[in-house]
């Protein structure tokens, strides 16, 4: 199964969500199993902090179960200690589940590639991406210009989308006309921006982290072949990153 196919599986993603039960079912005393063996296998050392934190709460709260004054069956006795440490044990019952549904997402991603090597290069090595692709496509010289011509900042390409458009070179109408939805599209376009031209569809979706059930649909209707064209600045109609010879 490719990561997509896996993420989209109800079956694989309940099999692989089923750590959520470790504080369901201790009532948060074993809340700390889970985030220690996920962040170990993750090497994620915010879950290992998590996992370290809830492990000190459950032993405090077992260290003090048995010091309180209860009294006996007949003649209980109510005290404040007995009373904070039943709320305590209560908040830390739902904080450990509330969390642990909360990086279920982020685990279920992690567990979809972990096991593929050119999809751990990709998600942890955007910079070699970059890098390559700047050697496979040369930046264009640097342009010179007066300021009496305008362009508009956002630069269109001049064609639109054929059967497969190039996800490098689409701009917002492309990506809608072919049938993206609009917050996948701005994000696509946000994260192309920032991290340069995208390489494969396995990379699409992890660095844009958009879920993948919204960009499997198109997946026969992009390429990843081309480059970009150099953004054009509102003002002098010169490209970004280039100066401006005044004369």
């Amino acid at each position: 199964m490719t990561p997509e196919e896996k993420l989209c599986s109800r079956t694989w993603r309940l099999r692989n969500s089923l750590g959520v039960l470790w504080s369901i079912l201790s009532f948060g005393l074993l809340t700390c199993v889970n985030f220690l063996s996920r962040g170990g296998r993750s090497k994620n050392k915010r879950w290992i902090g998590y996992g370290i934190g809830f492990g000190v709460i459950a032993i405090g709260l077992l260290a003090t179960t048995g010091t309180f004054e209860s009294g006996t069956k007949e003649a209980p006795v109510e005290s404040t200690a007995g009373t904070v440490w039943g709320w305590i044990m209560i908040a830390n019952w739902i904080a450990g589940t509330w969390m642990s549904i909360a990086t279920n997402r982020k685990w279920l991603l992690w567990k979809a590639h972990h096991a593929d090597q050119k999809w751990y290069s990709q998600a942890t090595g955007v910079r070699q991406d970059v890098q390559s692709s700047s050697a496979a496509f040369p930046t264009p010289a640097p342009t010179f210009s007066t300021p009496a011509a305008t362009t508009p900042i956002f630069h269109q390409a001049n064609h639109g989308p054929t059967a497969t458009s190039d996800i490098n070179l689409m701009q917002l109408p492309d990506f809608e006309r072919v049938g993206f939805e609009y917050g996948a599209a701005q994000r696509i376009l946000e994260v192309r921006q920032q991290r340069g031209p995208y390489q494969s569809f396995d990379q699409l979706v992890a660095v844009t982290g958009i879920p993948p059930h919204l960009l499997i649909p198109h997946r026969n209707v992009v390429s990843f072949a081309g480059t970009p064209e150099p953004l054009k600045d509102a003002e002098g109609g010169r490209s970004r990153g280039s100066r401006r010879l005044d004369l």
